[in-house]
């Protein structure tokens, strides 16, 4: 087997420290006031903040946003931090102290969203086209929100970051259900990572508005994960920047597609439910009918809170259609990922090494489980031929492969 790339996302070295690179984005924001021009010392913030299934790195971005929060007078018992989990499962104290640094918890009111507790939500409207918009009630009764995330690739929205802390971070089943179903409807779906005014990224900008998202703070980093930029300030302005940015580290070029692709998960490898994104960008990679080894820990198993993927995982396009037109499947966010995960497999064989998926469960996904890369790597060779090419990606839960020529 002949080796026809090797990619990852690009190592730049910081410029500057975290600190000089939050502090500089806060004083010089995206189509927004500065924090001192927005903020009262009575006001209610409410700093929403992804969950440990992504690697935004709060731990050096929140200190200094409290510090400029802190300099518009705002009392400590007036910031709350929501965890935009989506459909996630709830973090445990243990996890936020982890993710967001002991400080943060031991000072200020951390919560986890609660997509699935109608308490919890409001109803800010609907959309044009008459998607209900459940949004944690939170946001409704603060006077300034923040969302802070970071830009990265996203195989259903083209690109993470912006008001994506709010859809599908912090909304209701329904409306995670309805952004994940459309998705699934487009042309070319599942191949939007990289794209960046995808009808899913305008839905959500649409709703985060509606919601009420005031300012956000994103992160870019490198292939070390150091952060190497910060951008701040209007949801949709800044986080354009941001792809900007972030396009020349994630976008990673490569000759053609190989007959096989090694895809390492890291760091969406918590659970399968995560493992769709890499499985999903290393598909990119690989030719039609060729082979492709995702390996992954995934300690947490298929999915914490989508059984569904147990069920029909093993579906052919057309047997889950007709499971659709039979009403078997009611949660959207679930119809949306299988619908990514069949294309996948209609796309190419896959093979999985993973300590965390059983037998069971890679029979559930229809994939062919195998112990070790070395082992599915000369199975593939085996059903390939010795002059197969083999291409390989690292990170791959935030590496797209494009093609050269494209």
């Amino acid at each position: 087997m002949r080796t026809l790339f090797s990619i990852q996302p690009l190592y730049l070295p910081p410029q500057s420290t975290p600190t000089v690179l939050v502090e500089r984005a806060l004083a010089s924001p995206f189509g927004a006031s500065p924090l001192a021009d927005s903020i009262h010392p009575q006001d209610h913030i409410c700093i929403l903040v992804d969950d440990i299934t992504r690697p935004t790195p709060h731990k050096v971005l929140l200190p200094p946003l409290l510090r400029a929060i802190g300099n518009c007078g705002v009392p400590d018992d007036h910031i709350t931090f929501l965890i935009a989990l989506g459909t996630h499962r709830p973090m445990s104290r243990e996890e936020m102290e982890h993710h967001l640094g002991s400080e943060i918890t031991s000072r200020f009111h951390v919560l986890n969203h609660e997509y699935d507790n109608p308490d919890a939500l409001f109803l800010a409207g609907e959309t044009p086209t008459g998607i209900p918009i459940y949004v944690n009630r939170l946001i409704q009764e603060a006077d300034f929100s923040i969302g802070v995330s970071s830009v990265v690739p996203h195989a259903q929205v083209g690109w993470g970051g912006g008001g994506k802390i709010v859809l599908p971070g912090i909304c209701g089943a329904e409306t995670v259900g309805a952004m994940h179903t459309l998705a699934a409807s487009l042309p070319g779906y599942p191949r939007l990572a990289g794209q960046v005014e995808t009808p899913v990224r305008l839905l959500i900008e649409e709703i985060a508005r509606k919601a009420g998202l005031s300012f956000i703070v994103n992160a870019i980093f490198n292939a070390r994960y150091q952060l190497i930029d910060v951008v701040a300030g209007d949801p949709v302005l800044a986080h354009r920047a941001g792809v900007e940015r972030a396009k020349e580290i994630f976008l990673r070029p490569i000759p053609e597609p190989a007959d096989i692709v090694v895809v390492d998960a890291h760091p969406a490898d918590l659970e399968y439910w995560q493992g769709l994104k890499p499985l999903t960008l290393g598909h990119l990679a690989v030719k039609q009918g060729g082979i492709l080894i995702l390996q992954g820990r995934f300690p947490e198993g298929i999915s914490q809170t989508h059984r569904e993927l147990y069920r029909y995982g093993r579906c052919s396009k057309k047997e889950f259609e007709q499971v659709l037109q039979e009403g078997a499947i009611e949660d959207g966010a679930a119809i949306g990922a299988l619908y990514q995960h069949i294309l996948v497999r209609e796309y190419c064989t896959v093979f999985c090494v993973s300590p965390g998926l059983s037998d069971k469960d890679c029979e559930a996904l229809g994939f062919e489980r195998f112990l070790t890369v070395e082992e599915a790597l000369k199975e593939a060779e085996n059903r390939t031929s010795k002059q197969a090419t083999v291409g390989y990606i690292a990170e791959g839960g935030e590496t797209v492969p494009i093609l050269q020529n494209l």
